[in-house]
């Protein structure tokens, strides 16, 4: 994903809003449909690239397969400062909060003449890298 767009019924007005709460405008670029967007600094959105737009005008289909996202699992290495941004600065509602660890379970294996196939497990032991998700609500 390169990039979350918000549609806002007012994109100044929320602009605004969000550098009240320290979440800073980088400037302004062209949108779909020729919408102005809002660009929200990096820096203060957790790495995120956030553009606040203009509704699109757009019906849901009705009965499609999906109508709508549901959440975004925001993962970094501080879950902490996306819970900051997202539910303190932005006003998201946290829906909740999700760990990820890559667990290794070894498996000795060996073929025996006498015996045939053999399986010994060891007790099972992190590896890889930890990954911290909020799930948040818009």
């Amino acid at each position: 994903m390169h990039r979350i767009a918000l549609g806002v019924d007012d994109v100044s007005a929320t602009a605004a809003q969000a550098a009240a709460a320290g979440v800073a405008t980088a400037g302004m670029a062209a949108g779909l449909g020729g919408r102005t967007t809002a660009v929200l600094d990096r820096a203060a959105t957790a790495g995120v690239r956030i553009r606040l737009t203009g509704r699109l005008d757009v019906t849901p289909a009705a009965g499609a397969a999906i109508e709508r996202i549901d959440h975004l699992g925001i993962a970094s290495s501080d879950v902490f400062e996306d819970e900051r941004v997202f539910a303190g600065r932005l006003g998201f509602a946290v829906e909740s909060r999700q760990t990820d660890m890559e667990v290794v379970t070894a498996i000795e294996s060996f073929t025996s003449d006498k015996y045939g196939v053999v399986y010994h497990n060891r007790p099972p032991g992190t590896g890889g890298r930890a990954a911290r998700h909020v799930h948040q609500r818009g």
